[in-house]
């Protein structure tokens, strides 16, 4: 599993743009790591990275999903990989997130269309060996895991408190509603060091019977001090719960419920 942070200083429009990948490879090492090296590469050259971000995003995962088929095709490599990339741009975040479809039923007549079948082995699988039905890679499997994916995004109000980038070895074993309260816990212990919170994450996965792998990315979008001191007044006055959360493969902390 491979993480990646980056910066598009190359970029002269003013707007402040920070990136965030989280990858999970199955077969190898080889699709993550290309995904990890040319996936931000990729969407910093994209035309409609300026006007369109999510498109663009869109079509980067496309990209980078034929230039490593190709890849494949000429290395006999077989992995593939999922991912989930965050962009913070300006007050927006956009989320892009390949692997697991949460709308099954529609994968299953994509799948079918083209001539696959997606079968119950333990859990759903496509062609009875995938269990994900949309990855950069995974070359035997095409067309029908596809390497289209979704995006979201969402117009940051400035009391959002946290990012959470993580693979399913983690949330196989904690759930959305568990997060806020880890990193809280580990604020409070640690008097509002955000430092080492992904290695607490990672920990209450184990814990919890995790035996994947998990790799956790947490960025904190205020200073988490002041998350700490929030959370602490608004405890004291027994006010309403401070956190709501988004969907995919990432989860937003915000004080504002619903």
């Amino acid at each position: 599993i491979l993480l990646k942070l980056f910066f598009f200083f190359s970029l002269q429009d003013g707007v402040a743009r920070s990136y965030f990948a989280v990858f999970d490879g199955h077969g190898g090492l080889d699709a993550a790591n290309y995904a990890a090296t040319h996936i931000h590469v990729t969407l910093a050259r994209n035309e409609a990275l300026l006007s369109d971000p999510a498109r663009a995003l869109k079509e980067v995962f496309q990209r980078t999903d034929a230039m490593f088929l190709r890849k494949a095709k000429r290395e006999r490599l077989r992995s593939g990989t999922t991912g989930v990339c965050a962009m913070l741009e300006g007050e927006c975040l956009h989320v892009a997130w390949l692997g697991d479809s949460q709308a099954l039923l529609d994968e299953r007549e994509r799948i079918e269309a083209l001539g696959g079948c997606v079968t119950y082995m333990g859990c759903w699988r496509v062609n009875g060996t995938l269990a994900v039905s949309r990855a950069i890679g995974d070359i035997d499997q095409k067309p029908y895991v596809s390497g289209e994916g979704d995006v979201t995004t969402h117009v940051l109000s400035g009391t959002e408190d946290f990012l959470v980038l993580a693979c399913d070895g983690f949330f196989d074993a904690v759930t959305s509603s568990e997060v806020p309260s880890l990193v809280l816990d580990h604020l409070q212990e640690n008097g509002g060091d955000g430092q080492h919170v992904a290695e607490r994450l990672v920990s209450a996965a184990k814990e919890g019977g995790s035996s994947d792998n998990i790799t956790v990315m947490v960025v904190f979008l205020r200073d988490p001090a002041k998350v700490l001191e929030d959370f602490l007044a608004h405890a004291s006055a027994e006010a309403e719960p401070l956190f709501d959360f988004g969907g995919g493969g990432a989860e937003v902390g915000s004080d504002h419920a619903g």
